[in-house]
């Protein structure tokens, strides 16, 4: 039965936290384009919407 150093747990555990940062980094603009979007857009259908309500 083979069982992890704690060196190797530690590369692991660095490895794990490293591709979780790369996601972060690779879908933080996403969102952030996508938030701005939807709010620029919401924004205007909200308009828009209570300018055909007042009539």
């Amino acid at each position: 039965m083979h069982f992890d150093t704690n060196e190797n747990l530690v590369k692991n555990l660095i490895r794990s936290i490293s591709m979780d940062l790369r996601l972060l980094f690779v879908f933080f603009p996403v969102l952030a384009a996508a938030s701005w979007a939807l709010y620029n857009i919401g924004r205007v259908a909200l308009q828009q919407f209570n300018k055909i309500a007042s009539r």
